[in-house]
């Protein structure tokens, strides 16, 4: 009898110390959710202008902007009309041309995976184990967002400055093909294609290049 309120005891004693290391592991899991990012901001007032501005051109005038607050450079369009830029972009455009150029063609192109029906359900672009269709969903959003530019009264041509600047800081990935993504110099080269047509008043060359 003996022995089985000792059992009982220390069954009992096991159960509130397991709850006291439960709760405790809350505790820590929310403290470290709230510290946990990215977290999102409004854009400054003249960026947000430009997402406006190419928003409007395109005929969406829902999407909602935002800038999300990660070091790297980066943007991502989201379901169902929100398109998120990365402080690194911002401070990258900053960097190199003093002004908010570089994100023009970001955002264009965020745009174009909105508009072209990129983004599923699910809130994510729809990349699959298809190399060859993911690289050619990047391709129609590129080409969809230089021409945007070119119509919001950006100049077109500071897209394949973009490139330009990204190849000299990496290029030993110049040529590197991804499984979603096509080579930054193979989008610098359509850039350019696409840019100077646009320029010359001949529209979209009926040759952009897709797999």
């Amino acid at each position: 009898m003996m022995i089985e309120k000792i059992k009982l005891i220390g069954f009992r004693l096991l159960v509130v110390l397991t709850l006291f290391v439960l709760c405790v592991n809350i505790g820590y899991a929310e403290e470290e959710e709230e510290d946990v990012g990215p977290y999102f901001y409004d854009l400054d007032k003249d960026l947000q202008d430009i997402a406006d501005h190419l928003a409007e051109t395109a005929g969406q005038t829902n999407i909602e902007f935002a800038e999300m607050g990660v070091p790297y450079i980066n943007a991502f369009a989201m379901h169902p009309n929100r398109i998120a830029i990365t402080t690194g972009y911002i401070k990258y455009s900053m960097k190199y041309t003093g002004d908010y150029r570089f994100t023009i063609g970001t955002l264009s192109h965020e745009i174009g995976h909105l508009v072209l029906g990129h983004v599923g359900g699910h809130g994510k672009l729809n990349y699959t184990e298809d190399g060859v269709a993911n690289r050619n969903q990047e391709r129609a959003a590129d080409y969809f967002g230089i021409e945007l530019m070119w119509k919001a009264g950006y100049d077109c041509a500071y897209d394949a400055q973009d490139w330009s600047v990204q190849i000299s800081r990496n290029p030993e990935r110049a040529q590197v093909q991804g499984n979603t993504h096509p080579a930054m110099q193979e989008r610098l080269d359509s850039s350019r294609k696409l840019c100077e047509s646009l320029k010359a008043g001949n529209g979209v060359p009926t040759d952009m290049y897709f797999e």
